[in-house]
């Protein structure tokens, strides 16, 4: 009888200390948008608690204030520093289609699913409030 083996292998060439890092920082961009959320300073979709001078909130600005400091400049030092070799492996073409693949389909349905629930709330809005100052 065979048994399932729970260890895995990484695939050649990978890192798992930077793939542990990348994760790490992606958990810490969702904290950090929760944080923003129940009462952080910050732009975002939708808030929970309005920032004010409780002890709560001032250490959600604090987190949301170390985080912003460091990690979207991480995410730009990895992809630039991963860069050059995926160029070379793939070559331009197939490289710039990957990311247009990876990034540009996600980014087009995000805008459009938000493009749309933003006028249906603004529409909410304006039949439950009026025409909201105007």
């Amino acid at each position: 009888m065979k048994t399932a083996s729970l260890e895995t292998s990484p695939q050649p060439g990978r890192n798992a200390g930077v793939d542990a890092l990348r994760v790490g920082t992606t958990l810490l961009v969702v904290f950090h948008h929760t944080a923003i959320t129940y009462g952080a300073i910050g732009g975002w979709y939708y808030k929970e608690v309005p920032t004010d001078h409780s002890l709560s909130s001032m250490l959600l600005v604090f987190f949301c204030t170390f985080n912003q400091a460091w990690f979207m400049g991480l995410f730009f030092l990895l992809a630039g520093y991963y860069t050059p070799a995926a160029l070379q492996a793939k070559g331009p073409w197939h490289f710039l289609r990957d990311r247009l693949r990876r990034l540009g389909i996600p980014l087009l349905v995000y805008g459009f699913a938000n493009s749309q629930l933003r006028t249906e709330r603004a529409r909410i809005l304006n039949h439950k409030y009026g025409n909201m100052g105007r």
